[in-house]
């Protein structure tokens, strides 16, 4: 099939039936090998796969994760995050429920175009090693905008944070930068951070839930 992936099968089973394509996006070092046939009994293991049937539930998902083990090395307390590559990989969300939040949040907040940019960055990495860190710059690449998704995320136990995207440059008020407050975009909108901006310049915040309003008191 390429030069990392060989299938074998019987005649009697489809091929046609197993969807195989989207491999192709994905440069992996170590061999695998898959058979197809009802002469031995099911078996998964890193480099070899048998199967005696092409249509159940989960088989392509099995694959893909397998061929995403061998290759990509994360941090051990990150290796949850290979069910993220495969879910990018077979465009659909699986593995954990982290990682199921995790590719929602990117393929609703990304256009089409820095999803594919991203997805695209992943697969023809030359190196094997991955950490949030790096998934991380290579959103940064695709967008031209900051973010901290994956090392804000890393924990697996840690609660979920949602996707943004924001302007890198730095912000000052009255002549002072403040740190770690950025523009943040969304659905090409830019929008500051209200709290950070109104303590920056001297007002106290309160929130009047009563009435559903906000308070400026001016410290």
């Amino acid at each position: 099939m390429n030069n990392w992936l060989t299938i074998y099968y019987e005649k009697s089973m489809n091929l046609a039936d197993l969807k195989l394509n989207t491999l192709e996006k994905i440069k992996v070092n170590n061999k695998m090998v898959i058979i197809l046939t009802h002469d031995y009994p099911q078996t998964f293991s890193p480099s070899l796969l048998i199967e005696n049937n092409v249509k159940k539930k989960g088989f392509e998902e099995q694959i893909i994760k397998n061929a995403i083990n061998n290759h990509f090395i994360f941090p051990k307390e990150e290796e949850w995050m290979k069910d993220i590559i495969a879910s990018i990989v077979i465009d659909k969300a699986i593995g954990t429920k982290k990682a199921k939040f995790m590719y929602s949040e990117l393929r609703s907040k990304l256009s089409k175009e820095q999803f594919i940019s991203f997805s695209n960055s992943i697969f023809n990495m030359d190196q094997r090693k991955l950490t949030s860190n790096k998934l991380d710059q290579l959103i940064i690449k695709a967008t031209g905008l900051g973010t901290r998704f994956f090392s804000e995320n890393k924990h697996y136990s840690a609660p979920n944070k949602s996707f943004v995207l924001f302007d890198q440059r730095r912000i000052f008020v009255r002549g002072k930068e403040i740190k770690k407050l950025h523009v943040h975009r969304s659905n090409g909108k830019n929008f500051l951070p209200f709290n950070d901006i109104a303590k920056s310049l001297g007002y106290k915040v309160e929130l009047e839930n009563r009435n559903q309003s906000v308070r400026l008191i001016n410290e």
